[in-house]
């Protein structure tokens, strides 16, 4: 808590931190468990996916502090000392690190507009760049039935869209009813709605 309020308080860029803490948590206790993020854009996302660095960061400046700390009770008197604090930095970059690994997989959902599209593909090289695996992406509010003359236009977009992202594109159609719980999502993807 002490640290989540550092975080929320003071360095740029917390959230992130923040959501990835929470992400960890959630996977931990979830083993095994699907976890879907909706994230913000794509610079927030690869803020949030770079976290694990940041963290990295943040137990080398602790550290470096601690080591002050250390020198001065080693100077003063005259004892070598590990304490809590020392302990905590320990399991900090462990957890970090074991977090960081538990993201293997990411699955981008986009929107056939154009500058969307440019979105996915930079966001997708940067994720493969990070050694996670991207086995496929979710085309949004695909038209796949079409109601009235401007849905073939839409079509159309979707198929650049799908050409333009290597390699599986899965769709996603549109739905009219807002799919913000697990019965409505369930009737969704069961094609009742």
């Amino acid at each position: 808590d002490g640290l989540r309020r550092c975080f929320e308080g003071s360095l740029p860029g917390s959230g992130g931190l923040v959501a990835w803490l929470n992400l960890g948590a959630l996977a931990e206790l979830h083993a095994g468990a699907l976890i879907a993020v909706a994230p913000a854009p794509t610079g927030h996302t690869l803020r949030m996916l770079g976290s694990a660095n940041h963290f990295r960061q943040f137990g080398e400046a602790r550290d470096a502090m601690q080591a002050k700390h250390r020198g001065m009770v080693q100077q003063f008197m005259r004892r070598n000392v590990r304490d809590a604090i020392d302990d905590y930095i320990t399991r900090f970059e462990a957890d970090a690190q074991r977090r960081r690994e538990l993201l293997k997989t990411f699955v981008p959902v986009f929107l056939s507009e154009p500058w969307v599209v440019e979105q996915t593909l930079r966001l997708t090289a940067e994720v493969r760049e990070e050694g996670i695996e991207v086995p496929f992406a979710i085309l949004n509010r695909a038209v796949i039935d079409v109601d009235w003359a401007r849905d073939r236009d839409l079509q159309k977009r979707d198929a650049a869209a799908r050409k333009k992202i290597a390699g599986t594109v899965v769709d996603a159609r549109r739905s009219c009813v807002p799919l913000d719980s697990p019965d409505v999502l369930q009737s969704y993807l069961l094609g009742q709605i």
